[in-house]
Order: C-alpha cells, then sequence, then structure tokens
C-alpha cells in the first residue's frame, strides 16, 4: 500500500497550532508508506515553509478560482487529487486541517474492508452520511475507472438513480463528496460508514471520533463565521433533530419543487447546526490544544471527565 493524504491548507493565523497539531499527528500515527499532498495559496499562505519542512510532504499550489465556499473546495480537492493519482498510490484519504488520526492503526481501520465492490469509506455521525471530507477514504481504482465529482450536477439530482439512492442511504446533500458515495450507488458498489465513536462530549458535533481512528473538531474553516450565540449541550438534540428533518426533506422533494424553496432546503440545515456555539467550539479547541493526548483519551473513554459544563 502507499497512501496518499490529501488536504487543502487555506489556515489562517489563528490556526496555527491546530495546524501543527493536525500534521503531528500524520506524521506520527501513520505506520505505512504515504504522501501528503498539501494544496496550498503558495502566493499567500504563511505557512509554506512550515509544511515544506514535513516529510512526505509534496506541496500542490492551488490555482486560482472564483468559486466560494463547497464548490471551491471541491475544485482544489480534485485539483489535488488528479496530482495523486497521477503517482503509484493505491488509495486515497482526503482529511481536513481539523481532522487526523488518533492512534497507529487508523489506516487498517478506515481501509480494511475496501476490496472487491467495496470502494469508499466515509463519515457517518450517528448512521448519517456527511461531513464526509473530514476522512473519505477511497480506492485508486475507483476513481480512475468511475471518476466520481464531489458534488451533484442539478441533473443527477433530478435523476431517478438519485430519488433510489436518498431512500437507501441517509446522507446531507450539500456536503463536498456526496458525489463519490453517489456514484458508488449508482454503479452498483459499496461504501462503509465511519461511525461516530464517542464514549464521552462536550458537544454533538464539536471534537468527534470515528471509528476510535478518526478525530474531527468540526468548523475551524469557518470558526471566524461562527455566530455569537451559544446553546446549552442540552440543546444539541433538538438541532439533530433539525438537521435529519431539513435534510430527510430536502433529499426526497428535490426536482419536485421551485428552485428557491429547494435552495432553502438544501442549504438550511448546517449552516443552522453551526450557528450556534462559538463558545461551545472554543471551548473544545482551548481543551484539545492544552493538551492533545489527555483530551482526545478522554472523548475516547480513555480518560477523565471533561471540565466542560454539560
Amino acid at each position: 500500500m502507499h497512501l496518499g493524504i490529501v488536504v487543502v491548507y487555506l489556515v489562517k493565523r489563528e490556526n496555527e497550532e491546530l495546524l501543527a497539531l493536525h500534521l503531528r499527528k500524520i506524521r506520527t500515527l501513520t505506520k505505512v508508506p504515504y504522501t501528503l499532498y498539501a494544496g496550498i495559496d503558495t502566493e499567500e499562505s504563511p505557512f509554506i515553509l512550515q509544511l515544506e519542512k514535513e516529510p512526505c510532504l509534496r506541496i500542490v499550489p492551488l490555482p486560482r478560482t472564483r468559486l466560494k465556499g463547497g464548490e471551491q473546495h471541491a475544485f482544489y480537492l480534485k485539483h489535488i487529487i488528479q496530482t495523486a493519482v497521477s503517482d503509484d498510490v493505491t488509495h486515497v484519504v482526503i482529511m481536513h486541517v481539523d481532522s487526523f488520526p488518533v492512534r497507529e492503526d487508523w489506516v487498517d481501520i478506515v481501509t480494511r474492508k475496501l476490496e472487491d465492490s467495496c470502494v469508499l469509506s466515509t463519515i457517518s455521525h450517528n448512521h448519517y452520511l456527511a461531513l464526509y471530507t473530514a476522512c473519505l477514504c477511497f480506492r485508486k481504482d475507483f476513481y480512475v475507472t468511475c471518476q466520481p465529482e464531489f458534488l451533484l450536477t442539478e441533473s443527477e439530482h433530478a435523476s431517478e438513480a438519485y430519488r433510489r439512492f436518498s431512500r437507501s442511504c441517509n446522507h446531507y446533500v450539500v456536503d463536498s463528496g456526496v458525489g463519490f458515495v453517489f456514484t458508488a450507488f449508482r454503479e452498483n458498489l459499496t461504501w462503509v460508514g465511519l461511525e461516530r465513536s464517542n464514549r464521552h462530549e462536550d458537544h454533538g458535533w464539536y471534537g468527534s471520533i470515528y471509528e476510535d481512528a478518526i478525530f474531527h473538531l468540526v468548523g475551524a474553516y469557518r470558526r471566524r463565521q461562527l455566530s455569537h450565540l451559544d446553546r446549552s449541550f442540552r440543546l444539541q438534540r433538538l438541532y439533530r433533530l433539525f438537521f435529519t428533518v431539513v435534510n430527510a426533506m430536502s433529499n426526497r422533494v428535490k426536482g419536485r419543487v421551485p428552485g428557491k424553496l429547494w435552495d432553502l432546503l438544501r442549504y438550511g440545515g448546517f449552516p443552522i447546526m453551526l450557528s450556534q456555539p462559538s463558545q461551545s467550539y472554543e471551548a473544545v479547541l482551548s481543551q484539545l490544544l492544552n493538551d492533545p493526548d489527555e483530551y482526545l483519551n478522554y472523548l475516547r473513554g480513555k480518560g477523565v471527565k471533561s471540565a466542560l459544563d454539560s
């Protein structure tokens, strides 16, 4: 195996410590041959020298684009992956700056079922596919053969294949990466959900562990966009319910409602889910950076109770 790790590094200075932790965890816990394909803006990134010092890292300059948000991220990921698959990698795993492994056998955990018709594994938050590219692992042959896109086209949204996919798979339709799972479904291939495995938590989303192998902070890219409003931990169940209902509706009615209403359904869930908790986010981030191993062990059920109020 030769693993290609793909990350878009659009990192603000305020996340310098988080970047260092992310790189350290990949460097120290990845025990198979790998190349970290680092997509960066070579003209503006304040961390290019830091990244260049990393072993097994290849800088991939990001092209200019006027795309924003998820479309921009998808555009960058596709550009980096094309570089990776032109090398001798056998598998590719995509991560975010705020996601990283937490154990030495993480590669085996996310790839062990990727054989025969099973071509990818990705984040499953309480049996609901979302935030795919925080850890989206796939075989190179699947990518080369099927050429999946990260986001669905309008025609794909309106297709009978997508309606069948929606009935068979709970998923969030906006996040970059949904197109990989849909392509696998359409081609009669299968995938594995990396289930949320927190034994303890201080928030329903921030600070999630998947398959006891991958940590995802959630929200680092949007850090300055988080609302000043906060919500108590007890309200997180309501957010999860709202998130599920909105996406269940949008998955079923796409192509049957006017475009503007669809856009409301399509973009309603995740921003509202993240419109809370800047205070909760900063508290989770603070604990993580203060003592990463202690906090990660706590989330995994291997350490003491967090000091955060619950």
